[in-house]
């Protein structure tokens, strides 16, 4: 009995034997299938291909910031342009383009308007053309209502219903301004008339001969033209080629000055003598 078992443990060992032989030469076809005749099986690894990483997220850029950040100001030589509302301001140093263009197109015309036809043949043109976009407008508005069924009222009731004042206290405040300056303005030029200064006065005099000749070859609508063509165009020009212009404008007023200083030494009138 024990000889039986012992021969049954001996075929088992040579079964799993044999089955392991087999095993082998299947997987030795298939790697030679695979590889072919002369090749190594290589391992198989996990192969990742190299990818490159992958760029840093760009940032979304920075919002653009209006060069208007605060009230216009009128800097360097044209630092009295400040006594003006800072709403001319704003328009003549073209803070919104859209806006200064407007403006300037409306001035144009306007002053086209006024070569053509008279002030007041003008100012009934302007109401009348008021009077036509508005009602074309409400006519449009009115339409459009009606074809969407929806209420139809009048497009300004919303200015309609409310009251337009002129408030009192500004109008008191402007009227003492316009006075004191009204009264400065009389006592300057009745000094200038009467030759307080004599230098003053004389260079009065070449300005009122410089603008005679001026006012004798252009009208006043063309010089109209010319001061709003100025301030729309040297605010802007200066801002940009300040540093530049401020230069130019120190050395043109280093000359002046010195052929001032000599014209002040050789002419008594105009400042003391050296010999005094």
């Amino acid at each position: 009995m024990a000889q039986e078992d012992q021969g049954y443990v001996n075929v088992s060992e040579s079964g799993s034997e044999v089955a392991n032989a087999a095993q082998t030469v299947t997987n030795d076809i298939s790697d030679s299938e695979m590889y072919g005749e002369g090749e190594t099986p290589v391992e198989k690894t996990s192969h990742v291909e190299d990818v490159p990483p992958a760029p840093p997220s760009a940032s979304p850029p920075p919002p653009v910031e209006s060069s208007y950040t605060g009230p216009t100001v009128a800097t360097g030589y044209l630092s009295y342009l400040n006594v003006l509302h800072p709403t001319i301001l704003y328009i003549i140093y073209w803070r919104d383009v859209k806006f200064s263009a407007v403006v300037l197109g409306v001035c144009l015309v306007l002053l086209l308007t006024l070569m053509v036809n008279t002030v007041l043949h003008t100012f009934v043109l302007l109401l009348l053309s008021f009077m036509v976009v508005s009602l074309t407008y409400t006519v449009s508005k009115l339409a459009i209502d009606s074809f969407f069924n929806r209420e139809i009222r009048n497009p300004f009731s919303a200015y309609l219903n409310s009251e337009l004042r002129i408030p009192e206290g500004e109008i008191v405040e402007w009227t003492k301004c316009v006075v004191q300056e009204l009264n400065c303005t009389f006592n300057c030029l009745l000094q200038l008339l009467l030759f307080k200064n004599v230098k003053s006065s004389l260079i009065f005099g070449l300005l009122l001969w410089i603008a005679s000749s001026i006012t004798n070859s252009l009208s006043f609508l063309n010089i109209l033209f010319v001061l709003v063509a100025v301030a729309f165009s040297v605010p802007y020009v200066y801002t940009r080629f300040q540093s530049k212009i401020d230069d130019t404008v120190q050395t043109v007023i280093g000359q002046v000055s010195r052929v001032v200083a000599k014209v002040q030494d050789r002419i008594p009138i105009f400042g003391k003598s050296k010999k005094e």
